[in-house]
């Protein structure tokens, strides 16, 4: 027998999520699932995992809102998706175009499923092109002239930019061909920070900076990527360090060295919590 299946969730702790589990049951929600203090761009959040679990082929997953279960609208078709490939049925109270058991709801998620799908197409093909052109081609090489490679992770290259004129300046790269963070899926976006932080820290360990300015960009490149600028006591206070300054350029025994020692480190340093 399918079964109708609430889930509910609240960003903190402070706010109460009853009114979602009283519309949900009114509603005809057998059993409903609740998070409290969790974020919808984080997918292992435990009621919801155990939610997911629960549901079986022929189910109906009843919710307030899409932004309940999903803080992007690439995670939310993701989400939806997936349920429909397990024939699990999605309904949302306050969005009618949401609702996978009418014949018009379904034809909706066909429409929205092969929008998606072209998306992930396109940014595969993007992907394609662009690790055969500039310094896409090059980010994963020990060395290019542009910068050094310090480590690589299952998401990212760390290099240390050739131009030092702001000693320890580096970069950290994405893997694959994206531009915009919005693309990523949470768990991503995650690794790459976690990729960024943990970068900071080595070049602090080695440079001892002031502190570290973050640019992210990824329009010029065109994976996203991180500057990491190391600010010095040099340094003017009143003055951004910026990407443009120099160049200055190491000898070569001298960069090679920061290198080594960079990547030194790295291997030696652990990678941040959750990561």
């Amino acid at each position: 027998m399918a079964n109708v299946i609430g889930y509910a969730r609240v960003s903190t702790r402070e706010q109460n999520p009853e009114s979602q589990e009283r519309e949900l049951l009114a509603a005809g929600a057998s059993r409903v699932f609740v998070d409290r203090g969790e974020s919808s761009r984080v997918s292992e959040r435990p009621q919801w995992l155990g939610c997911l679990d629960y549901l079986r082929p022929g189910d109906t997953l009843m919710i307030r809102a899409l932004d309940r279960i999903a803080g992007s609208e690439v995670m939310a078709i993701q989400t939806i998706a997936e349920l429909h490939d397990r024939g699990v049925n999605i309904r949302s109270l306050t969005e009618p175009e949401i609702d996978t058991t009418t014949p018009m709801g379904r034809a909706l998620f066909g429409i929205v499923a092969v929008f998606a799908q072209l998306r992930v197409d396109t940014i595969r093909d993007n992907t394609r092109r662009g690790l055969a052109n500039g310094m896409c081609a090059d980010a994963h090489l020990p060395t290019n002239e542009h910068s050094a490679l310090i480590a690589t992770t299952s998401t990212s290259h760390v290099r240390l930019a050739r131009n030092q004129h702001h000693a320890g300046y580096s970069l950290v790269i994405l893997r694959e061909h994206v531009v915009d963070m919005s693309e990523l899926p949470p768990e991503q976006l995650a690794r790459f920070w976690a990729d960024v932080q943990r970068a900071a820290r080595v070049i602090d360990g080695v440079f001892r900076s002031k502190k570290i300015d973050y640019l992210v960009m990824g329009h010029r490149m065109p994976h996203l990527h991180c500057h990491l600028l190391p600010q010095h006591a040099t340094d003017d206070p009143l003055r951004n360090v910026n990407i443009a300054d120099g160049p200055t350029y190491l000898p070569p025994d001298a960069f090679d060295a920061a290198i080594a020692a960079l990547q030194r480190m790295w291997e030696s340093s652990e990678p941040p919590l959750g990561r």
